[in-house]
């Protein structure tokens, strides 16, 4: 096998791991309740967001809260921002910063609903892939 057509064959297995894992994650969302995934530590309640700045073409949100934040959710992580079911939600952004009571998340465009009483869902590991 060629180099290139070798690659193009990795980058379609790589998309279809991403997809597969971004399922697992909806199915999770769906059946469970969101103190339940933030116990498991694939959710965070109740945040609020302020734009900080740009990176490139991305807006730079923080969103935080006063209570400590206890989450798997790391730099790099894709993640679904909602607010009332996730499932209904398209906004999804890449962890660029993560601190105890805050995360920093890069989003391509803020709607004014992304900035009070948000959940943020992880959605997958983006930098496996």
């Amino acid at each position: 096998m060629k180099l290139g057509k070798y690659i193009k064959w990795f980058k379609r297995l790589i998309e279809k791991e991403k997809e597969a894992e971004i399922e697992i994650m909806k199915k999770e969302i769906k059946t469970l309740p969101g103190k339940e995934r933030e116990k498991l530590g694939r959710a965070i309640l109740n945040l609020k967001g302020k734009i900080v700045g740009r990176e490139f073409a991305f807006k730079i949100v923080k969103y935080g809260r006063e209570k400590e934040i206890q989450t798997e959710i790391s730099v790099g992580d894709l993640v679904l921002i909602s607010k009332g079911n996730p499932l209904r939600s398209n906004l999804v952004g890449v962890v660029t910063e993560k601190g105890k009571r805050y995360l920093c998340v890069a989003l391509e465009n803020v709607p004014i609903w992304a900035l009070n009483d948000i959940r943020i869902d992880l959605f997958a590991n983006d930098v496996t892939f």
